[in-house]
């Protein structure tokens, strides 16, 4: 499974971007402006979506800011937090 495939299947355990544009095909950038918009559903999708964006590429200025680990876990319900730890606990596993 290549990258891109990984990051999509991952994108999938986040109840919150069932709809989000830019998941398949992969788009990031896509994904970038609607998690920089008013559109993004709720905060849960908006850091999922940041999450999925800097692992895509950490060094990027993604528009929809940067992931923060601890307001992510304030934010998130349990069906996000365990999408998240289920990536957590082997990250270089492939996903999910």
């Amino acid at each position: 499974m290549d990258h891109e495939s990984r990051i999509i299947a991952l994108a999938g355990q986040f109840p919150s971007l069932k709809q989000a544009p830019g998941l398949s095909p992969w788009d990031p950038k896509e994904l970038d402006a609607w998690a920089a918009t008013p559109a993004t559903p709720d905060t849960q999708a908006r850091w999922a979506a940041r999450f999925l964006l800097n692992l895509w590429n950490p060094t990027e200025g993604w528009q929809a800011g940067w992931f923060d680990v601890y307001q992510a876990f304030a934010d998130w319900d349990e069906a996000h937090r365990r999408a998240f730890l289920s990536w957590a606990h082997d990250p270089f596993h492939p996903w999910p």
